[in-house]
């Protein structure tokens, strides 16, 4: 079989209900030289069955299975069994626009950039859905092609499914998701934009965003089991893949604007003694890292310190600490509160 040109990876972890249109509308993509990598991720409803019985129909639908060991796993898998030049992704919920892969890729390549991001539709299916706050983070900040710096990385959104990237640059600087961690969308944006030159931002709604209380991006703003801990240890990654790669000085500022982000999001929901185990983790991490940190520019060094040493949990306070850019930031995650 002739090598695809983009592989779309699609994690899935018991969506019945949503996985036949995910499915069907990738296969059914204006452009043919695709194929889809299905990971289940240990489902124990019919999510396997109905990839199966499409699988029957179109060779491109490649299925991979395991025991269910979380998403970030599952997209890993994901990118170690894909062949294609470009690598895409689609939540098992979601579903592409017919055009979506070819304007992807042709921009991809016509512009001659590292990474395209599309505008996504957010598809709202109920009233408590995160309506407001979704829509206003999906929504791209720039326009065109761009070349990355670290204001560009911080104002543009995580998510994977609405975006293309080049598979040699995954390989070149071993990009993957964070085992074990929510969040791994982040890690994995800022691992690549990181090493990359430039990116397009593409005006349409390419990427139908199927808005839930299951959904992944519901799950990652859940406050539920500590899980906002994660943020705190993708900070600590992102600082080591900086240094490995000799990015640090360059992006020591971006670096630690999020972690100020990381650690006001996980601050407002976290309780007892998650919250005070997290504390401890970032009072450490700075500890060891303050060489690092004297060497931000002055504001961040302050908002940092400031921020860590705040013991209430207002947001009042919050606000009142953080630069212009960090309060909209702020007002986005304390929105979902």
């Amino acid at each position: 079989m002739k090598k695809p040109l983009i592989s779309i990876i699609v994690p899935c972890y018991n969506r019945e209900q949503y996985i036949e249109k995910c499915l069907k509308s990738l296969l059914h993509q204006t452009m043919s030289e695709i194929e889809v990598v299905f990971v289940d991720d240990g489902s124990t409803d019919s999510s396997l069955q109905i990839a199966k019985r499409l699988q029957k129909n179109d060779p491109r639908l490649k299925i991979h299975t395991g025991k269910n060991r979380g998403v970030a796993i599952a997209r890993n898998i994901g990118l170690k069994n894909s062949r294609g030049q470009y690598i895409m992704a689609c939540d098992s919920d979601d579903f592409f626009e017919p055009n979506m892969c070819q304007r992807m890729y042709r921009t991809i390549v016509d512009e001659k950039v590292d990474c395209v991001i599309c505008a996504m539709k957010v598809i709202h299916t109920n009233k408590n859905s995160l309506g407001r706050g979704t829509d206003e983070y999906v929504k791209l900040k720039f326009k065109g092609k761009q070349i990355i710096d670290w204001n560009k990385i911080i104002h543009t959104d995580v998510s994977i499914p609405n975006k293309i990237f080049k598979k040699s640059i995954i390989d070149k600087y071993h990009i993957s998701y964070p085992e074990g961690l929510l969040f791994e969308d982040a890690f994995f944006c800022d691992q690549y934009f990181t090493v990359s030159k430039t990116i397009f931002y593409l005006d349409e709604k390419l990427y139908n965003y199927v808005r839930h209380d299951e959904s992944i991006m519901s799950q990652s703003f859940s406050k539920k089991g500590g899980q906002a801990a994660d943020y705190m240890k993708i900070a600590d990654k992102t600082y080591a893949f900086l240094q490995k790669n000799q990015l640090f000085d360059k992006y020591i500022d971006f670096f630690w604007h999020r972690f100020i982000q990381y650690y006001a999001f996980a601050r407002d929901n976290l309780r007892g003694k998650d919250f005070t185990k997290m504390r401890k983790e970032a009072l450490d991490f700075i500890a060891t890292h303050q060489a690092a940190l004297d060497q931000a520019s002055p504001h961040i060094k302050r908002d940092t310190l400031n921020l860590i040493k705040r013991t209430s949990k207002t947001k009042d306070r919050l606000r009142k600490i953080t630069p212009p850019i960090i309060k909209r930031v702020i007002r986005k995650i304390t929105s979902y509160s």
